[in-house]
């Protein structure tokens, strides 16, 4: 039975066969693509021309990108979206809890301030930093 593309019904080792702009070759067993067109080669200007708008756009969120194409490079900058006085309270509710270990941690939206309470004996002042350090590292 003659095949849909015309390929040879008994086609002897090595024998290439065209299809349109493709050539398949015998390889004793089955038709194989032995060459195709060339796909067009772009330069690498070509390809940084063709991305550039990819990251231009308007749909971004707290952040701009662009690409500086004369120093080859994507250029991201992002935008702070929270105020002081809306980080201040992210951070209240991480001092506000009972898993402190001689010590009461709260936070003061009047005065923006942290305040550690320890028991009135027990703690040195020492230890009361060495406790109060990983909530406020990084705070300013």
């Amino acid at each position: 039975m003659p095949s849909a593309l015309n390929f040879p019904s008994n086609p002897t080792n090595g024998q290439q066969h065209t299809v349109g702009s493709r050539t398949f070759s015998w390889d004793g067993t089955v038709w194989k693509i032995y060459s195709t067109p060339e796909a067009p080669v772009l330069t690498q200007e070509q390809i940084q021309d063709f991305v550039a708008p990819l990251l231009n756009h308007a749909t971004h969120s707290n952040i701009t990108a662009s690409y500086d194409d004369a120093n080859n490079k994507i250029v991201l900058t992002g935008t702070a979206t929270l105020t002081d006085e809306q980080a201040q309270d992210a951070v209240a509710p991480l001092l506000n809890h009972a898993n402190h270990s001689n010590i009461t941690a709260s936070y003061s939206d009047a005065t923006n301030q942290i305040i550690l309470t320890g028991p009135a004996q027990g703690l040195t002042e020492e230890q009361v930093i060495s406790i109060a350090t990983p909530y406020i590292i990084g705070l300013s």
